[in-house]
């Protein structure tokens, strides 16, 4: 799937671009690193307008919470779609991609932020953050464009520029993350759990909103400590 010419092509051009400065290649492995550069940016986005308007389930707020719901399912979605497609390694992984590892790095090959080297294919991260930024986007425009070109330059640009993913795997990943939250948008569809959700921030709205920030809190960090734990259980027993 990796082997075609759309993807080395670009691969290849960014990536010609890797030996000129070292400056730049810290920056850029300092931004992919730090979670505050990536989901607390995008959440930051996403309370600012929860808490802008009061109302106890306004349309803004609707289309917030498809947001996080589309970036659930998209997760399911994109984890499934990993373990029925062949293996694909990511490029600096890949014995067969003359990768240039960007100067002045020494990026491990055989750990990807503690999670391992998964396929590729799809991306995670574009799932994720794309399927977040399109419920910020319809529930405020303006916010909404400015999350989706916030991720494309702080969270995706880092993980193509330094080989963690190909161009094939991030435009799948958005494409999934974009269309479930607009599904699960629709009225049609949203009828089927907004009532229950309403009727829980009506009664407990201290004990759901803390739901919330502990669902978007392990969103920004990529579900890290749950993948951790799972990991830590599966030794154990």
């Amino acid at each position: 799937m990796w082997n075609n010419a759309f993807n080395l092509n670009i691969l290849f051009w960014f990536n010609q671009y890797s030996q000129y400065s070292v400056r730049l290649n810290h920056a850029i492995s300092y931004v992919e690193h730090i979670y505050a550069f990536k989901g607390l940016a995008v959440m930051s986005l996403l309370w600012y307008l929860w808490f802008k308007n009061s109302v106890a389930f306004s349309q803004q707020r609707r289309h917030l919470v498809a947001g996080i719901m589309g970036c659930i399912l998209a997760l399911f979605i994109t984890t499934f779609i990993n373990y029925i497609t062949p293996f694909q390694p990511t490029p600096i992984a890949n014995e067969f991609v003359p990768f240039q590892m960007p100067a002045g790095l020494n990026i491990d090959k055989t750990a990807n932020a503690g999670h391992g080297w998964l396929n590729s294919f799809p991306s995670h991260h574009a799932t994720m953050f794309y399927a977040l930024a399109t419920g910020i986007f319809l529930a405020s425009r303006k916010l909404g464009c400015f999350a989706f070109i916030y991720i494309t330059i702080f969270i995706i640009f880092p993980r193509f520029y330094l080989g963690l993913h190909y161009p094939i795997d991030v435009l799948a990943g958005a494409l999934i993350g974009i269309v479930t939250t607009v599904m699960i948008s629709k009225r049609s569809i949203r009828a089927v759990y907004e009532k229950t959700l309403l009727l829980a921030l009506e009664k407990r709205p201290a004990a759901f909103q803390t739901v919330l920030f502990i669902t978007t809190f392990e969103i920004a960090v990529v579900f890290y400590d749950v993948i951790s734990m799972v990991k830590g259980l599966t030794k154990i027993f």
